[in-house]
């Protein structure tokens, strides 16, 4: 998304736009949802998270989307109602049916 201009004519789809990377990964240990609350509470109305995560889908030993931790789920509902955040989230490209029941 973020690119610069490296005199091949690369400036990315955002041009100009600040990046900023929020790891799940702290001295606390692993926390998707905090890193989703931290990345909102650092930014502004507006703003786009870009989710780039996936999980453990359904136990098929399969990866589906991150959101099936309920945790990430509210999070992410935080970040995109409450802090009116745009997120872009992964789809998961483990080959899960989300319509299976």
């Amino acid at each position: 998304m973020i690119g610069s201009i490296n005199g091949l004519g690369v400036k990315g789809i955002s041009y100009g736009a600040q990046a900023k990377e929020v790891p799940e990964s702290t001295r606390n240990g692993s926390n998707r949802a905090d890193a989703i609350i931290r990345a909102v509470v650092d930014g502004k109305p507006g703003n786009v998270l870009l989710l780039e995560m996936q999980a453990g889908a359904y136990d098929t030993g399969q990866y589906g989307p991150a959101e099936e931790d309920p945790a990430v789920f509210e999070a992410t509902k935080v970040a995109a109602v409450a802090n009116k955040s745009v997120v872009v989230a992964a789809a998961g490209n483990g080959n899960v049916n989300l319509d299976d029941p």
